[in-house]
């Protein structure tokens, strides 16, 4: 009993915070940030995040096909004046997936930031619920 009634604060929590902010909900589809992220864990994020940085586990709109999105760890950010990683412009991105499987940056390339629809924060299903680093 217990379990359910934690289950149902944190439901009743996300929808309220869903209705008075950007949070938005996916289902993860594909293996690629294994160990983070697993097909089927849900997870919760800020739609249309005002920052990315390093590391951070995004959800973005793949460059080559329209309205399919991917799920992908930030593993660069737009400037020269880095020694490590691809060279990239201001405003892009390298996207990659933890588990080194799927189609990432490698394959399509660098992305806008602009094509970031959300920044992850916090897998909620399977229990317990944990924050996605």
């Amino acid at each position: 009993m217990g379990r359910i009634l934690r289950t149902a604060g944190l439901a009743v929590a996300l929808a309220a915070a869903a209705a008075v902010t950007r949070v938005v909900r996916y289902e993860i589809a594909e293996h690629s940030m294994e160990p983070t992220l697993s097909a089927g864990d849900w997870v919760v994020g800020i739609r249309s995040p005002r920052r990315v940085r390093l590391g951070d586990v995004v959800v973005a709109e793949h460059p080559d096909r329209p309205g399919f999105e991917v799920v992908k760890r930030v593993t660069a950010v737009g400037r020269h004046d880095r020694d490590e990683g691809p060279p990239l412009a201001p405003g892009e991105l390298w996207l990659e997936g933890d588990a080194g499987i799927g189609v990432d940056s490698t394959d399509f390339g660098p992305v806008l930031a602009t094509a970031v629809r959300a920044r992850l924060g916090l897998r909620y299903r399977p229990l317990p619920p944990r924050f996605i680093r």
